[in-house]
């Protein structure tokens, strides 16, 4: 049995956005259910899937949020 799908079971659709004409959204499903998908539409099709194949490797790494440029911690009273 061979695995035709290497993100198994994760799976990136890239869909045009049925409100903005020309602008495109990705989902990523996990067996089959909605597991993150783009929260803006993205103005090509590519610029989408760029961005998708980065969520899906956040999802495959088991990162569930992008990192971010800022550190959280204590504030510091002044």
């Amino acid at each position: 049995m061979t695995n035709d799908n290497p993100t198994h079971p994760f799976t990136l659709t890239i869909l045009p956005n049925p409100m903005l004409s020309g602008h495109f959204d990705w989902a990523i499903r996990k067996h089959g259910t909605l597991a993150e998908r783009s929260d803006r539409p993205h103005p090509s099709e590519q610029s989408a899937r760029k961005s998708g194949e980065e969520a899906l490797e956040r999802q495959l790494r088991g990162d569930s949020e992008p990192m971010r440029a800022f550190q959280s911690g204590p504030r510091k009273r002044l």
